[in-house]
């Protein structure tokens, strides 16, 4: 018995099938499904790399839903605005040494 809740709780420990089945099973809720796995920490962490418009609890279920529906998703803008410069930066500086590349990325 204890084996098969340890088992459980492994394979549902995971935020995607958290997000997943939370938000088919508490639709009537008012309370965001995301909120369930994603702490204020975790949120706190992940400001430092992504644009926090896509850590919204909404925002994030709306996404959430949209992969769900259409299998695919197009995350415009989704790291931080600076952090994807100064990648995308680095890129060039990284390909123009090793000559490679010769076309600058459409951003």
């Amino acid at each position: 018995s204890s084996t098969a809740n340890n088992t459980s709780e492994d394979v549902t420990n995971t935020p995607f099938y958290r997000l997943n089945h939370t938000a088919s099973s508490s639709k009537s809720d008012d309370k965001p499904a995301v909120e369930e796995f994603l702490n204020p920490s975790d949120v706190t962490f992940l400001k430092q790399f992504i644009n926090p418009l896509y850590l919204k609890p909404s925002y994030m279920e709306d996404v959430n839903l949209q992969f769900c529906e259409n299998s695919s998703l197009q995350l415009d803008d989704f790291l931080r605005a600076d952090l994807a410069s100064a990648i995308s930066h680095s890129s060039i500086e990284a390909d123009a040494l090793q000559n490679v590349g010769g076309r600058k990325p459409q951003l």
